[in-house]
């Protein structure tokens, strides 16, 4: 099997040779050996991919599935969209400013913060069903500790 990059053709994408052209055909699971087909905004960031290669997915500790626990910094910024997709972990603590998508941590995980930049005293609100708080916004909604020294 041979992958081309035509600009012309396949708007620019890459391309089985000696493929025959596909007009109108709509193609249903199960997709024929080796074609390239779109699985959504969510896989590959909604460009091609080959299906039975499941490689088009990927991240860091992704499909660790004996991951129970991990410690990440405090000035971790950026967590990938797969990180730690299909690992045991329950519950994990990141910076507020961290970027993450909701497929970086296994689908029940909490997520806890360790507070804003400004004040390392406030923390998240949660609700009962460890849901974040969030303001009419959107903004998260913080609770700081008043201190009551002498």
């Amino acid at each position: 099997m041979i992958f081309l990059i035509d600009k012309t053709k396949n708007n620019g994408y890459p391309y089985i040779q000696d493929m025959p052209e596909f007009s109108s055909v709509t193609l249903k699971k199960p997709y024929p050996h080796g074609i390239m087909v779109c699985m959504g905004e969510d896989v590959n960031d909604g460009y091609p991919g080959i299906p039975e290669l499941d490689i088009y997915i990927a991240g860091a500790f992704m499909n660790a599935v004996n991951l129970e626990y991990v410690r990440i910094p405090e000035t971790v910024r950026q967590i990938g969209k797969y990180a730690f997709r299909n690992t045991a972990l329950q519950k994990v603590k990141i910076s507020s400013e961290c970027d993450y998508y909701k497929t970086s941590f296994p689908e029940n995980c909490v997520i806890e913060f360790y507070g804003n930049s400004l004040n390392k005293s406030s923390g998240q609100l949660y609700d009962c069903n460890k849901n974040v708080l969030i303001d009419s916004d959107g903004a998260r909604i913080y609770v700081q500790e008043e201190y009551h020294g002498r």
